[in-house]
C-alpha cells in the first residue's frame, strides 16, 4: 500500500506510479490492477493497466483517463516528458527535481502556455534555453532563480 495523504493505493499484482501534488494525487497503472480509495472508507475503485486516475485530497476520483506509460515512467531515467503541458506544470516539475535554479513565473498570464518536449530532469538550463528562444518570453536571473516573464514589445 502507498499512502498519499488520505489517498490509499494498493497493488493487486501490478506495477504503478503515484505522483503527489499539492491538491491532487495521480495514480497511473502500467501493468495489472490497482485498488484506489480512502483510508476512511472501505469503498475502492479498481484501475486497470493503461489507466490514470486523478484523486482529490479527499480521495475522490476526479477523473480516469488513458495514460502514456513512457511519460509516466520517464522519471526513472531522470527524464521529463511534456506533451501540451502548461508552463506552470513544467516549472513545477523542474523545481521538484532541482534545488537550484528554481523557476519563477512572474506573470500569471503566461502560466497556461503549453510546451512539448523531452528534458533531462537534472538540467533545468536546457528548458531555460528553450524559453529564451521563444521570442516572447524574457528570462532574468535573481540569486538561484530564473524568473520568467512576458517580453515587452519594445525588447
Amino acid at each position: 500500500r502507498v499512502h498519499a495523504g488520505d489517498v490509499v493505493i494498493q497493488a493487486v499484482g501490478t506495477e504503478f506510479n503515484v505522483q503527489r501534488r499539492a491538491a491532487e494525487t495521480m495514480v497511473s497503472v502500467i501493468e495489472g490492477r490497482v485498488a484506489v480509495g480512502s483510508e476512511a472508507s472501505s469503498s475502492r475503485q479498481i484501475l486497470a493497466a493503461g489507466q490514470s486516475a486523478e484523486l482529490t485530497e479527499a480521495a475522490t476520483i476526479a477523473s480516469i483517463t488513458p495514460m502514456d506509460a513512457r511519460k509516466v515512467t520517464a522519471w526513472q531515467q531522470r527524464r521529463l516528458i511534456f506533451r501540451g503541458d502548461t508552463l506552470a506544470d513544467v516549472v513545477a516539475e523542474f523545481n521538484r527535481y532541482n534545488k537550484a535554479p528554481q523557476f519563477l513565473i512572474a506573470d500569471p498570464a503566461i502560466a497556461g502556455r503549453q510546451f512539448t518536449g523531452v528534458f533531462d530532469a537534472n538540467a533545468p538550463e536546457s528548458f531555460a534555453r528553450i524559453l529564451s528562444g521563444t521570442g516572447d518570453l524574457a528570462l532574468s536571473r535573481r540569486d538561484a532563480q530564473i524568473v520568467i516573464s512576458q517580453r515587452e514589445p519594445s525588447e
